[in-house]
């Protein structure tokens, strides 16, 4: 699957959380809540996949995020990270499809999240998604950032 049929799947899903959901964002509720409605409606998309939150497991070990500048995985002073939703197949590391980083609107706190996407979908590190997004979530809409091959890409688009 290319990174246009993951943003296809991640739009259906994102216009289903903001039309089903919009309570939440209304509210100001926690972002994990919201990445729990997110992974919801990616079941649907992802029907042969597992869409897992805050999964922190690559096979038995805990995911590191690697020191800045390392490409490898292996740093044991690397810090364990929690991606916000993960599309994947539990078990093979060779489907591991899509990585998603969520805030809400008002949350500048991305520089990590940033640095976690660009280490999980690059190609030398030891996860290799096939893409990642950083989705913030607005009042009735939501800004996405995509990244490939451990880049992000110039191309941000809105999700109304």
């Amino acid at each position: 699957m290319d990174i246009s049929e993951h943003r296809k799947k991640l739009e259906t899903a994102v216009i289903s959380l903001i039309k089903n959901d919009i309570v939440l964002l209304e509210k100001d509720v926690n972002e994990r809540t919201i990445s729990a409605r997110l992974a919801h409606y990616l079941v649907t998309e992802y029907p042969s996949l597992n869409v897992d939150c805050e999964y922190n497991r690559k096979g038995d070990e805990p995911k590191r995020l690697p020191s800045e500048g390392q490409t490898s995985t292996n740093d044991t002073s690397g810090k364990t990270i929690f991606p916000d939703v993960i599309v994947h197949s539990r078990g093979d590391d060779s489907q591991n499809e899509v990585v998603i980083e969520i805030k809400k609107e008002g949350n500048n706190d991305t520089e990590r999240d940033f640095h976690k996407l660009k280490s999980l979908t690059s190609d030398s590190g030891g996860y290799k998604y096939r893409c990642g997004f950083h989705v913030t979530f607005q009042k009735n809409s939501a800004v996405v950032d995509t990244y490939e091959n451990g880049q992000r890409n110039s191309e941000t688009f809105t999700i109304s």
